[in-house]
């Protein structure tokens, strides 16, 4: 009887381990592997990046007033943030993001790619439930850091200063 409690004791711990809350981009805390749309309509792919010291992908809505200032912000700390491949990702419309780029000219800055992913495939691995998200990896493409948005944990462009500097 003893044992037969214990296969089911260990049973059912292995069950709860395996069914963790954390997102995929947990679990799975490499960069992922994935595909935008550029504005110029060409596709870009994970497997085509340059090497970087640090590499950040943004989730955003280009009508999202929290999105517009963080590219404010970002732009304003673009000398400081040189270092970090950015990638500004969002499900919208070609249209919508020229728009947005207007705006903040990320895409003059040679660190900055622009895209949307019209799969939500992106969305579903970080499980994005609010804007904006953003997620950093290091030069090996390891996860540093992801900043859903919520209490503390929203992105900054000091934040990601500190992160670039290694003073988070």
């Amino acid at each position: 009887m003893k044992k037969i409690w214990l296969i089911l004791l260990c049973g059912c711990l292995n069950a709860s381990a395996q069914s963790s809350t954390d997102p995929p981009y947990k679990k799975q805390p490499f960069l992922p592997v994935f595909t935008i749309q550029q504005m110029d309509k060409t596709m870009l792919t994970t497997k085509e990046l340059p090497a970087f010291d640090q590499y950040t992908i943004i989730y955003f809505i280009p009508t999202c007033s929290h999105c517009q200032a963080l590219a404010k912000d970002i732009v304003s700390q673009k000398e400081s943030l040189k270092h970090m491949l950015f990638f500004w990702i969002t499900p919208n419309t070609l249209a919508e993001l020229k728009q947005f780029d207007q705006t903040y000219q990320l895409s003059s800055l040679p660190n900055m790619r622009l895209g949307r992913e019209p799969g939500f495939t992106i969305m579903s691995f970080f499980e994005v439930r609010q804007t904006p998200f953003a997620a950093v990896y290091d030069s090996k493409r390891k996860l540093v850091q992801g900043f859903p948005v919520e209490g503390e944990k929203v992105v900054t462009a000091a934040k990601l200063n500190a992160l670039v500097h290694k003073k988070i």
